[in-house]
């Protein structure tokens, strides 16, 4: 799922504690994000087609363009686990249903990773236009630009892991 969840520590944490101890934190579990739902909506929306749902096609084509090795069997188990059985499909309940408990931070480092293309722990404008190229989005360098000053909180000309966070998520509810 960690594919689509482009998404109870606060922010700094992760750059309190040493990189070791954040590897070895994934291994016996982070506390857990609330994905922001409208952020769940908007992705949801791009990814789903004119009927509204996530299918096998779209799934597909949306993992093949993410690099994904056999993104159509990879499509496929996704969808038997979470979808309908009886139209083989995720609609929006069953999409935000599927982080109902929240996000952990692999799954929002993993798409942090997809943005930052250079690998340099920045996501900048360009690695946003590059991006948004790769998944058929075309945006100007300027357009990139806007949007990231939006997220980015001490402007910085970028986004690092904890302005992606502050806009893909909110600490989850006990």
């Amino acid at each position: 799922m960690s594919e689509l969840s482009m998404l109870s520590f606060k922010y700094n944490l992760t750059k309190l504690r040493p990189s070791r101890e954040r590897q070895l934190s994934d291994l016996i579990g982070e506390p857990n994000y609330e994905p922001d739902r409208k952020e769940m909506e908007r992705v949801f929306y791009k990814i789903a087609g004119p009927d509204k749902k996530i299918k096998h096609k779209e799934l597909k084509e949306l993992l093949t363009k993410l690099g994904v090795a056999d993104a159509a069997e990879e499509a496929a188990r996704m969808i038997r686990s979470v979808g309908s059985k009886k139209d083989k499909s995720i609609d929006l309940e069953c999409f935000l249903d599927m982080h109902k408990d929240g996000v952990m931070i692999r799954e929002i480092r993993h798409a942090f990773s997809v943005f930052d293309k250079d690998k340099d722990g920045r996501i900048s404008a360009v690695d946003m236009q590059q991006t948004f190229s790769m998944l058929g989005e075309s945006y100007e360098l300027k357009e990139c630009e806007k949007m990231l000053k939006v997220v980015d909180r001490n402007q910085k000309q970028y986004v690092d892991m904890d302005d992606f966070i502050g806009m893909m998520t909110r600490p989850a509810k006990k």
